[in-house]
């Protein structure tokens, strides 16, 4: 049975790479990429299912889309929406690393040094997918990260 059309939610799914400079990590986001699928509301408790294991996850999502294969871990934006620049890409600032007295630190000429921030950060990530070889349906079990 598909779902109602009304009761799709938009959702923007990424990737992310770490990478290390020295003892700084920076994460990189790809491009996110939206989907529309049927999303639950927020449980707020541990959730037991009919084995008996208590589910560590915050909500689900039914997956329609049988070509759509993300992997777990795969970072997504559920209760914001993600600010885009025009290339698609998630949208960044410039913002000056600041001394212990709030004053910007400075290079060797002179120029205030900067790092690179997201204005929109993924609320979620894939915990967990059930899925069937067969079946129309997969759902996603998303944890807050």
């Amino acid at each position: 049975m598909r779902s109602p059309v009304r009761l799709l939610q938009n959702i923007w799914f990424c990737t992310a790479k770490e990478e290390h400079d020295g003892i700084d990590l920076t994460k990189e986001y790809a491009k996110p990429i939206k989907k529309r699928m049927r999303v639950s509301w927020t449980m707020g408790y541990v959730r037991g299912n009919s084995i008996g294991w208590d589910l560590l996850y915050d909500r689900y999502a039914d997956n329609y889309d049988r070509n759509f294969k993300p992997a777990e871990g795969t970072f997504c934006f559920v209760d914001i929406e993600p600010v885009l620049d025009n290339d698609g890409n998630l949208a960044t600032e410039d913002v000056p690393e600041l001394n212990l007295d709030g004053t910007p630190k400075l290079d060797g000429d002179g120029n205030p040094i900067t790092h690179k921030r997201y204005l929109t950060e993924p609320d979620y990530y894939i915990h967990r997918i059930f899925d069937t070889k067969r079946g129309v349906i997969s759902r996603l079990v998303l944890s807050r990260t």
